[in-house]
């Protein structure tokens, strides 16, 4: 019985997913979106089916330390950049600055 069950859910994740794409394509974003709420509810009603449950959260657990990690170094590289940035206008309003005290004298 338990395998049928996984079957079942198996292919209302296919059709679910199917819709999804073709609701997608049609442009209806909404709709599409529970869709794809509803595939992932398959998809965790599937794992529990057969006791994966375990595995696909440390395989959550490591795409969210992931994603955490990216975001954090695009953030770290927009300081820099913007740091940079600041320090190349610092610099030529000094040289503009010079150049004026120049001409002065």
């Amino acid at each position: 019985m338990k395998e049928y069950a996984g079957v079942a859910l198996l292919i209302a994740l296919f059709v679910s997913n199917a819709l999804a794409l073709d609701l997608l394509y049609n442009k209806r974003g909404k709709l599409a979106g529970v869709m794809n709420i509803i595939s992932l509810c398959l998809t965790v009603a599937l794992a529990y089916t057969f006791n994966q449950t375990q595995n696909i959260m440390i395989v959550f657990g490591i795409f969210l330390a992931i994603v955490a990690l990216i975001v954090i170094l695009k953030f770290v590289i927009k300081r820099q950049v913007k740091k940079k940035k600041e320090a190349k206008a610092e610099e030529l309003d000094k040289k503009e600055k010079e150049g004026e005290n120049n001409e002065n004298n």
